[in-house]
């Protein structure tokens, strides 16, 4: 499980923060631990999809808590019409961190347990417009199918 929510309590009326923790379930023992990747490891985020091929663990869009350095990047990259760039105060100035609607790809190789940020440029087609709350799912072993959002 990457990232998602986290709640004060367990009727979730509370919201406490946003995550990019990795919990990990042992299936040889039944237990839950945290795994900690912080090195290239995507922005804290919500409502995003995961899927895997391989080795690979492939996450990509959601609501993403964006930081200043984040937020070109995704700009620049996923679209041109501003739907995820900044929010300005009456001064004009980005007012960082922030959530955003985004779509990202992130590569996580589980041998050697690294993040690879694969960008719009090195991909062919249509890049997807920024989504939440969408379905990623793998298709012939080889293709990543995504839906709705």
């Amino acid at each position: 499980v990457f990232g998602g929510l986290h709640f004060l309590d367990s009727v979730m009326s509370e919201m406490h923060s946003v995550s990019n923790l990795w919990y990990v379930l042992d299936l040889q023992d039944f237990e839950w631990n945290i795994f900690q990747v912080s090195k290239n490891a995507p922005c804290q985020r919500y409502c995003h999809a995961m899927t895997s091929i391989g080795k690979y663990l492939i996450l990509g869009g959601g609501i993403g808590l964006l930081r200043h350095d984040d937020i070109a990047d995704v700009a620049i990259e996923i679209n041109d019409d501003n739907s995820t760039s900044a929010a300005a105060d009456g001064d004009g100035d980005n007012i960082f961190p922030r959530h955003s609607t985004i779509f990202d790809l992130y590569l996580f190789d589980t041998e050697n347990y690294k993040w690879k940020r694969e960008m719009k440029g090195h991909i062919s087609g249509d890049w997807p417009c920024p989504r939440n709350s969408f379905t990623m799912n793998t298709l012939g072993g080889n293709k990543v199918v995504i839906f709705g959002g």
